[in-house]
């Protein structure tokens, strides 16, 4: 599958809402190069205890390289993304990121 994304989480989001920024993986678990080309779109999966993400994101656009999580509510939420390609493989996830929403 896809290498793993950088994922992070920036800019001054509104209230109840998070913003991720993340960079294209240009290669595969295996090292091969993977064009952007190849890439279908990603996965935002996300909640409110570590390591236990109920809620999923699909983002079918893969040269996107941020997205906004709305009609949050307060609290603490952790989240991990993966990358699909389009042959439907998914990668592991990324690194989680930890945001605070007010």
């Amino acid at each position: 599958g896809p290498n793993n994304t950088a994922f992070e989480s920036s800019g001054a989001a509104q209230p109840n809402s998070v913003v991720l920024n993340w960079t294209a993986p240009v290669a595969r678990d295996d090292g091969t190069a993977l064009a952007l080309s190849d890439i279908a779109g990603y996965t935002v999966y996300y909640g409110t205890v570590a390591n236990n993400y109920p809620n999923s994101i699909n983002i079918n656009d893969g040269s996107a390289t941020s997205i906004n999580i709305t009609n949050l509510s307060p609290g603490t939420y952790y989240m991990v993304a993966t990358t699909r390609d389009i042959n439907g493989r998914e990668s592991v996830q990324s690194g989680m990121v930890t945001k605070l929403v007010e």
